[in-house]
């Protein structure tokens, strides 16, 4: 009858992991989310796929404008939304009416329109931010070194076959 002799070894901690992961998912949010939501909000701008102007929209903004060419594409008509997205200490950074677009609003009678008017929602914030690879790649690593432990023998055990 032949002996084998068994060792187990461990390389990893799942209580180390529970008692890290919490702070390592909220790290990476803190640090990598803002730059990838101004990088998503600003793409989700420039090529909204929502409804075109409506013509009354179309013709306000040519009253306003020095070229009347320019303003018929939703949420770009003189780029002041685009360039407000910025990443600040630990979230996002937009104008106001950024939310007024995205949510849909009422005219003002003081407006050039003169009436109260319901704008619907042009939805350019995402319900939830698309992780880029790279940003997963850095949470997957990070968690694995959370993972790992020196390489331990938790058994050593002497088989009969």
């Amino acid at each position: 009858m032949n002996k084998l002799r068994l060792q187990t070894f461990v390389n990893f901690d799942f209580r180390k992991l529970n008692k890290q992961l919490k702070p390592t998912i909220k790290d990476i949010v803190k640090k990598k989310m803002p730059e990838v939501a101004v990088k998503q909000f600003k793409d989700n701008i420039k090529n909204f796929k929502g409804k075109p102007l409506q013509d009354s929209t179309i013709n306000i903004r040519r009253t306003r404008k020095n070229n009347p060419n320019k303003g018929v594409i939703p949420l770009q008509d003189t780029g002041n939304l685009l360039k407000s997205i910025k990443k600040v200490n630990g979230g996002v950074s937009i104008l106001k009416y950024g939310e007024f677009q995205n949510d849909g609003f009422f005219t003002k009678k003081k407006s050039l329109i003169r009436k109260v008017v319901e704008v619907p929602p042009r939805q350019w914030i995402p319900e939830g931010i698309d992780i880029d690879k790279k940003t997963q790649n850095e949470l997957f690593s990070r968690l694995m070194k959370v993972l790992r432990i020196k390489t331990r023998k938790i058994a050593d055990t002497k088989v009969s076959i």
